[in-house]
């Protein structure tokens, strides 16, 4: 059995494929640059159609042992700034990367894991459930894949995962929140103070208990979409 994680060579898929191999999974890594866990045949981007094609015939025909289990979407790009700085170039591509390409894979990928039984994971966001100041464009690529997910789940078998973190411990989080400070006319150290001094966990996730709650999802058996937060309790879900 075959796990393809995406964004293999960032904090949270990382985390993701940390838990998995740990518990014997088979992983096939995907990110735009080698890592650890990225397999070296899955350097590439989603957004490419001969990259999307070659993971499509990878998955299709050279697994393991002949069966894709699982999928985590876990690739992504920070979006934050003031709306009139971002331009229309730049929200574009946050669209592309944060939604359009995991739809892409979804497609792909769903001939396999109707026929194994298998789950598709999309690591969403808090800003997937609520909106943040100063983070306007990655909310509404993140609203745009919940959206997406919801109506999704009337029309395949697939087990669907929408897993929303808030704050996990990674460089696209530190680099966001500079950008949210920046757009609020604001520093870093009062952002940070702001939104994590009062946090009801007391401290940001770490990656791997990120990549716990992805495994559970993996391998939880009920049907249909299912949909669980993860952020210390800043947003409820």
């Amino acid at each position: 059995m075959s796990i393809f994680v995406s964004g293999a060579a960032g904090g949270i898929g990382k985390g993701a494929c940390t838990v998995l191999k740990s518990r014997g999974e088979h992983v096939i890594g995907q990110d735009l640059v080698g890592g650890e866990f990225v397999s070296p045949n899955m350097i590439g981007d989603l957004r490419s159609a001969d990259f999307i094609e070659r993971i499509e015939r990878t998955l299709s025909a050279g697994l393991q042992d002949g069966s894709l289990t699982g999928v985590v979407a876990a690739h992504g790009v920070s979006g934050a700034g003031r709306l009139s700085e971002i331009g229309r170039a730049r929200a574009e591509t946050i669209m592309e990367i944060n939604f359009e390409s995991v739809v892409t894979l979804f497609e792909k990928v769903r001939a396999p894991l109707e026929k194994s039984g298998g789950a598709f994971v999309v690591i969403v966001s808090q800003a997937g459930l609520v909106g943040e100041a100063g983070n306007g464009i990655y909310c509404a690529s993140k609203f745009a894949l919940s959206g997406w997910l919801r109506g999704l789940a009337k029309e395949t078998s697939i087990r669907l995962r929408a897993i929303h973190p808030g704050g996990i411990r990674t460089p696209l989080l530190d680099n966001a929140l500079r950008d949210m400070a920046a757009a609020q006319f604001i520093t870093y150290e009062e952002l940070t103070a702001k939104r994590y001094g009062s946090l009801p966990a007391g401290r940001l996730g770490e990656p791997n208990e990120l990549g716990e709650l992805i495994a559970l999802a993996l391998a939880l058996r009920a049907p249909g979409l299912v949909e669980t937060a993860i952020t210390g309790g800043e947003v409820l879900w």
